[in-house]
């Protein structure tokens, strides 16, 4: 029967993401925890709702949900970015460098979370790293002028006002 197959609660996990990109975390939670009541091991269902919690800004439960996906299936590219994200919320920086320095391992051109792991870094006062991955943020994605904005804050940390000027010449 279709209703008992793992198939159809992958249905309502598929479901839950689409709801998830139009912003509708609330009707995305129904049918995640109708799936994971099913099977409280779907891991892309506990990866949803995690994002679905960190939407409503309920960070400990969105952890509980990524932390499980992680363990069940370790260093997947979507838990890590979506877990580093909320320990960056939650100004958990040095977890969030530990899951982006994984996600970009996989994920090497991803310019909008090496430019996350440079504010990371930047937020445990480890400048040098900052400033290397902000630059390759900036090399990926030239025309990004938040990366040049956030790159103005690792020199401003490390008081170099050329730095800051140079933003305005890229």
């Amino acid at each position: 029967m279709l209703f008992r197959s793992k198939g159809y609660l992958q249905l309502y996990a598929n479901r839950s993401r689409i709801l998830l990109d139009r912003g509708q975390a609330d009707l995305a939670l129904q049918d995640l925890d109708y799936c994971l009541s099913k099977n409280p091991n779907l891991v892309n269902a506990l990866t949803n709702r995690g994002v679905a919690h960190a939407m409503k800004n309920e960070w400990e439960q969105s952890l509980v949900d990524l932390n499980k996906a992680d363990s069940l299936q370790p260093n997947t590219s979507d838990i890590l970015s979506n877990r580093a994200l909320v320990y960056y919320s939650v100004n958990r920086f040095s977890d969030a460098v530990r899951d982006l320095v994984k996600y970009i391992e996989l994920n090497p051109e991803d310019a909008d979370n090496i430019n996350l792991l440079g504010l990371a870094y930047l937020n445990t006062n480890r400048n040098e790293e900052a400033m290397k991955s902000l630059n390759r943020a900036i090399e990926l994605k030239p025309r990004e002028a938040a990366f040049y904005f956030n790159r103005s804050l690792v020199y401003r940390n490390l008081k170099d006002r050329k730095g800051e000027l140079e933003i305005g010449r890229a």
